[in-house]
């Protein structure tokens, strides 16, 4: 599982490797255990039926600060400042809209039928803020280094997707299809 520009992972690549194991995220408060497992959520949940950040839902000083969203994720939004001329706290982000593509990754194999499948989404905002995604399900071995470089502006992110060979999907349901195809589940 790999993330760029997810939440505080910024800048570089970020990368664990399972490889088929039962695996503990470990880390004190604040160290990205909760970001990390958002972003599989986001992998692999529909944004209708997912809620992030189930770890501090049980109360404690983030209970007063409203639930985390794609947009903070993407923005790397991860503190607030308190701005006096405005009389209230103003969010601190570490990148702008329209400048990065925050790209989320999963490579699974199946030794059974010695088959790669890659999930991936590309996900960025706008200069005007809104929310762009393109959802990637291949049958082969992706990497972010490899293949999710260098995007483009906004307007040229699928466009470059698809020029490296990448099908490009617009919506949740049918990466969802895809992907419950490609790694044999059933589509409950």
């Amino acid at each position: 599982f790999s993330v760029l520009n997810w939440g505080t992972f910024h800048g570089r690549v970020h990368s664990f490797q399972p490889d088929g194991r039962t695996s503990l995220l470990s880390g004190s408060n604040g160290a990205g255990k909760s970001t990390l497992a958002d972003a599989i959520l986001t992998l692999l949940i529909d944004s209708r039926k997912r809620n992030y950040n189930q770890a501090s839902a049980g109360g404690g000083e983030r209970k007063q600060r409203k639930e985390r969203s794609e947009k903070d994720y993407i923005l790397g939004t991860y503190s607030e400042e308190h701005d006096q001329d405005l009389g209230y706290g103003r969010p601190k982000q570490l990148r702008r809209a329209g400048e990065s593509r925050t790209v989320l990754l999963g490579h699974f194999y199946n030794e059974t039928y010695e088959q790669h499948v890659t999930l991936a989404q590309v996900l960025w905002l706008t200069p005007s803020k809104s929310l762009k995604r393109a959802f990637i399900v291949s049958k082969k071995k992706l990497t972010i280094e490899g293949d999710f470089s260098d995007l483009g502006s906004s307007a040229e992110v699928v466009q470059n997707l698809k020029s490296r060979g990448l099908e490009p999907l617009e919506t949740f349901k049918t990466y969802s299809q895809r992907f419950h195809e490609a790694l044999y589940l059933s589509a409950d």
